[in-house]
């Protein structure tokens, strides 16, 4: 995946929150920070579903093959999203809940979690 077309998706995210994301964009969005050195620009984006932005990029990196290093560097630009309260959610997610997001990625883990086995080999688009 292409780093516009990864910024693109956090900002869809980010204007119409992590329920309106398609299945391939979060994908997509996982491949390119494990996987392709992908650097999220937050500051740019829009402030109606930060949070659901920090979560979604909080838990890619919780889940993704990545070193301690990569993880803390991740997250660092990440406290700017996150609520001084986090809105209610009706998510079991411990993790959506701190964050406030709107929805958990629950949907899409099946899909992203068959990019972390051994037998993934990953072909940049």
């Amino acid at each position: 995946m292409n780093p516009v077309r990864a910024q693109k998706a956090l900002a869809v995210c980010a204007a119409r929150g992590l329920a309106r994301l398609e299945e391939g964009d979060v994908t997509a969005l996982a491949a390119a920070l494990w996987h392709e050195g992908f650097e999220p620009d937050v500051a740019a984006l829009e402030k109606s579903y930060r949070a659901d932005v920090g979560y979604l990029l909080d838990l890619l990196t919780r889940l993704g093959p990545l070193s301690r290093e990569q993880k803390e560097q991740l997250r660092r630009p990440l406290e700017s999203l996150r609520p001084t309260a986090p809105k209610e959610t009706r998510s079991r997610d411990p993790l959506a809940k701190a964050w406030g997001a709107s929805c958990d990625l629950t949907r899409f883990l099946p899909q992203v979690l068959k990019l972390q086995r051994r037998a993934y080999q990953h072909v940049p688009a």
